[in-house]
């Protein structure tokens, strides 16, 4: 609702979960789980990005109920149907930001070699419009340290998610719900890549300057850079290595302006780097 009083517009947030069409009575059958981030836990330190680089990893991480390090089951889903989000920006120690990862059915359990118990679940189609795309507001009391919230026995848990979990924005595509992070730190993984040219706002700020890129292959180390179009020529492509005290190797006669890092092994997957051209 938006009114106008004395020429200052004010608007009233809207609440997400009335944006899904749940009330009071629907959440009764749901849990919510926020599944924040965490510098001392590897690749989960940044769970945006392992939703691009490690998604199916992702989502059985954020369906374990037990890990094997624990005595008991830390992360219980009650209820037959939870609503995730993931931490949008892992520096943030008190989270408040959290990005919509789907709607789901809980099913089975099941438990891996390792002890670990995780469960089985369907995506709920109705909501997948929304999914990696709607950025919420949420501040979690910070009495609890739990990540599942349990809606179906807590009327007063209920009725604060419906009030204070509000909208922040709905972004074009999956990968515009991430901030721009500025031209020297376009680093994309392969998943991210692909919704990035197909975004007018990532598109837009990409194609607005001259850079060089370096897309790199993970498993193998080896990379091809390329630079803007000159004097209606196609872009350069240059075929290198990369890896620790490397240089890219170029063709006699031929020099290449990109950077070189370490290649991560531990992801079989491709990553596009940007650097902004001089010229």
């Amino acid at each position: 609702m938006t009114r106008i009083e004395d020429g200052i517009q004010d608007t009233e947030p809207i609440r997400f979960l009335e944006l899904l069409g749940l009330d009071e009575e629907d959440l009764a059958g749901y849990s919510i789980r926020l599944n924040g981030s965490n510098p001392e836990w590897g690749k989960w330190s940044d769970l945006p990005d392992a939703y691009y680089s490690s998604y199916d990893d992702l989502m059985k991480w954020i369906f374990t109920k037990k890990w094997p390090d624990k005595d008991k089951a830390t992360a219980q889903i009650h209820t037959r149907k939870v609503l995730q989000f993931i931490q949008l920006k892992p520096e943030n120690p008190h989270p408040t930001q959290w990005l919509f990862v789907g709607a789901y059915d809980v099913l089975d359990e099941y438990t891996e070699n390792d002890g670990k118990i995780l469960y089985r679940y369907n995506e709920i189609p109705e909501y997948a419009s929304l999914k990696a795309r709607a950025v919420v507001y949420y501040k979690r009391d910070p009495g609890y340290t739990g990540v599942v919230f349990n809606l179906s026995n807590n009327e007063e848990r209920r009725r604060d998610f419906l009030k204070t979990m509000t909208l922040e924005k709905i972004a074009q595509s999956p990968v515009s719900a991430l901030p721009f992070p500025g031209y020297e730190n376009v680093r994309l993984t392969h998943r991210q890549l692909v919704a990035a040219v197909n975004n007018e706002e990532w598109r837009a700020a990409l194609g607005s300057v001259q850079a060089v890129y370096l897309q790199t292959d993970r498993r193998t180390g080896w990379g091809i850079t390329w630079g803007p179009p000159t004097h209606g020529k196609e872009p350069r492509t240059v075929c290198c290595r990369v890896g620790r005290n490397t240089r890219p190797e170029t063709t006699p006669g031929e020099t290449s302006s990109s950077e070189t890092s370490a290649p991560d092994t531990s992801r079989r997957t491709s990553s596009t780097r940007s650097w902004r051209s001089s010229t």
